[in-house]
């Protein structure tokens, strides 16, 4: 029996022309193409002019796939049957923004401690010397 990756790879073949859906046959071919430790650390994010831009955990990692851009591109092209990426874009991945981080009760009793514990230090200050 033939696998589902092969039906897609044949039908996709017969058509010469690229089109909208190839971002999307792009993507499910990515993770069986490049392996599990690296689509574990990767993302494809869009196809843009023939070039596929692909989100990675960090600085390292993009530097060693930059290196191996021009092998995953063939291997790519190769499983889809016909050249579709000219080339892979590997940017780091901007970390989702935090909200701000809000204090702790334990936090704002301190807080609220050490104000009180100034004006008792002020007040005696003020009573020594009205004596």
């Amino acid at each position: 029996m033939e696998s589902a990756k092969n039906i897609l790879a044949r039908i996709y073949r017969e058509g010469s022309e690229p089109n909208e859906q190839d971002e999307q046959i792009v993507r499910s071919f990515w993770a069986p193409t490049v392996g599990d430790q690296i689509a574990s650390r990767t993302q494809p994010i869009r196809l843009y002019r023939g070039r596929l831009v692909v989100d990675v955990e960090g600085h390292d990692w993009r530097r060693q796939l930059a290196k191996m851009s021009r092998e995953m591109t063939a291997k790519l092209n190769a499983a889809l049957g016909k050249t579709v990426l000219e080339g892979i874009d590997f940017r780091v991945k901007v970390p989702a923004a935090r909200p701000p981080r809000r204090a702790s009760a334990a936090e704002e009793m301190d807080e609220a401690n050490a104000g009180s514990a100034g004006n008792r230090t002020r007040r005696t200050s003020r009573k020594r010397r009205q004596a």
